[in-house]
């Protein structure tokens, strides 16, 4: 059977609304500890495959399909990860959309009534899915949502370390952003949870790890942006070795422009011209206008690193969670 066959049967089966062959389909990839080139496990692909299929349809009642799955098959883990990834969808959504024009959706007491109907299915197959990583990830994310502390949220995290046999990237991406750091600034959470990530994958990722749980707090917090290695706990040397990790296990062009900006921005001046010289310039990707300024980062580093001597490039905000001035 190839990799993506299993992933590609399940939007059919969903359409047709076969949730018995879906919940056979996931409890055969669950068993399946292989990852894809994006270090994705078999079960977060197959979700991602069949998830956003559905969340892609115009009209479609998400959350009313999940509740059809549970009600068909309430001892069922697919079920009750689905019902809960299509609620957090929906209600990310509705919030959204209330953002834009305030007043034109649901309340919140609406939107936690779906949100605790999904956590309560979840309780329901607690056990099933002790060892399930995408339980534990849908869990986390959707007290996130409820309001759970940061140190909730870790508890809750760290619990789940402890029971899934071998965690990927999907699992610490989820965690990571149930953190909500852009809200929360929970710094101190962040860098236990990067530290928890690495000691648990080292023997099979060393500590690629490490590296997504601060990617992915840099791409989605305008404080880390500006100083991934300030406050947010993130050590360069630690960090430097996690990005080598993370390329040499799944070599990506994302990883390769991020390990330099990240260290230019660290100020490592020597592995910022070392990384510059092994990133081809037609594998320069348009993230590094990400970092806004004055002159693109990528432009400033390599001056910086390559050429005569000069600062050392610096970001630093023109107005709070706006805009980067660089200098």
């Amino acid at each position: 059977m190839g990799f993506l066959q299993p992933e590609a049967q399940a939007p059919k089966l969903f359409a047709n609304r076969d949730f018995e062959k879906l919940n056979a389909l996931y409890q055969e990839i669950s068993a399946i500890q292989e990852r894809d080139k994006n270090g994705e496990a078999r079960l977060e692909k197959f979700l991602k495959v069949f998830a956003e299929n559905s969340f892609n349809q115009p009209g479609t009642d998400l959350v009313g399909l999940g509740t059809d799955w549970v009600s068909a098959y309430p001892d069922s883990v697919a079920a009750a990860v689905y019902l809960g990834r299509a609620t957090s969808h929906t209600v990310s959504r509705i919030i959204y959309l209330d953002r834009k024009k305030p007043g034109s959706t649901e309340s919140w007491a609406t939107q936690e009534a779906m949100i605790n109907k999904a956590l309560v299915q979840l309780e329901r197959v607690r056990t099933q899915g002790a060892t399930d990583a995408m339980w534990h990830a849908t869990y986390i994310t959707l007290i996130s949502m409820n309001g759970a502390t940061s140190q909730r949220v870790l508890r809750a995290y760290s619990d789940a370390l402890a029971k899934i046999p071998n965690p990927a990237s999907d699992f610490f991406q989820s965690a990571t952003n149930a953190l909500d750091l852009r809200e929360t600034k929970a710094f101190p959470e962040l860098r236990e949870m990067a530290a928890l990530a690495a000691a648990k994958t080292s023997a099979r990722e060393g500590m690629a790890m490490y590296a997504v749980v601060y990617i992915t707090a840099i791409q989605s917090t305008y404080d880390l942006k500006v100083a991934p290695f300030g406050r947010s706990g993130a050590d360069w040397p630690t960090m430097d070795t996690a990005l080598s990790d993370l390329y040499q296990r799944y070599p990506s062009q994302d990883t390769q422009n991020l390990h330099p900006i990240l260290a230019c921005l660290a100020q490592d001046k020597a592995r910022t011209a070392q990384l510059l010289l092994q990133l081809p310039a037609d594998k320069v990707q348009r993230m590094w206008a990400s970092w806004p300024g004055t002159t693109q980062l990528y432009e400033r580093c390599k001056g910086w690193a390559l050429g005569p001597a000069k600062p050392a490039p610096t970001l630093q905000p023109s107005r709070e969670n706006d805009t980067l001035a660089m200098r």
